[in-house]
């Protein structure tokens, strides 16, 4: 990244892919297909987050794999196995008892599958907002203090960027 006129970097994330300058909040997110950059001037940040994210469809597909999956064994033994063309090609077809009984925990073991999965999908995600792009990431590596004082150092890059723009400070020369 090329730096611009009188910028300074003040703080590189471990991994490189975040990066807090003197003038922007910058985020590069390379894959196989290419890289995603975001950057986001610093006077133009309107609003910044720290949050807990859940990822609900977790839980979601727990239930609605629990769920049809016993309700197939309902309909399976009430309905289509006392369809006349199913008995005229198979006979008499029944989920006995106990097969119901097995399904019915291979089930819930799905179930809990996919709640320990909601569990543990837990993370706290750090939002930053300006004109309608925002930067969502994750800092693992940091405590609450110091997730709280990286809020608090980008709070002060911006005010220090916004006295210098608008001539009430020279801090940044």
């Amino acid at each position: 990244m090329k730096l611009l006129n009188k910028e300074k970097v003040l703080w590189e994330s471990k991994n490189k892919r975040l990066l807090l300058t003197s003038h922007r909040l910058r985020e590069v997110h390379k894959t196989i297909f290419g890289s995603r950059i975001k950057s986001m001037m610093l006077e133009e940040l309107t609003f910044c987050e720290l949050h807990t994210s859940r990822q609900i469809h977790f839980l979601k597909k727990g239930l609605f794999y629990f769920l049809s999956i016993n309700l197939a064994v309902f309909m399976l033994n009430h309905y289509l196995f006392s369809a006349k063309i199913i008995q005229l090609f198979f006979g008499e077809v029944q989920i006995d008892s106990g097969s119901a009984e097995l399904i019915f925990y291979f089930s819930v073991a799905v179930l809990l599958s996919y709640i320990g999965l909601f569990v543990f999908s837990v993370k706290k995600v750090f939002s930053f907002y300006a004109n309608g792009l925002s930067i969502d990431f994750q800092l693992r590596w940091l405590d609450f203090e110091e997730r709280e004082s990286f809020i608090s150092m980008i709070e002060d890059a911006k005010d220090q960027r916004c006295h210098y723009l608008y001539g009430l400070s020279n801090k940044m020369d």
